[in-house]
């Protein structure tokens, strides 16, 4: 028997078409270039699958992505970054 207990990270709500959450580890990544023209910030909500109660605000933890645009003048092109708060 597995003495310590297993976890499975998910996007409880979210645009899940532009994000991924690793299941093991909870790395979220994006899964395609985001566009600060389109939308500048993304909420994502980060739970387990283990844990159902979506009721529990300990259940899942809140995730902003504010994307923001440089200018990298080398090539002359928008290179487009993330921050998470």
């Amino acid at each position: 028997m597995d003495s310590q207990a297993s976890v499975t990270y998910t996007i409880r709500q979210g645009d899940v078409e532009k994000f991924r959450v690793d299941p093991q580890s909870g790395i979220v990544r994006t899964r395609r270039a985001l566009d600060f023209e389109r939308q500048a910030q993304y909420v994502l909500i980060i739970g387990t699958l283990e844990n159902t109660d979506v009721n529990d605000p300990l259940a899942t933890t809140t995730l902003f992505v504010n994307v923001q645009v440089t200018k990298e003048k080398r090539f002359s092109k928008k290179k487009q970054l993330g921050s998470v708060c």
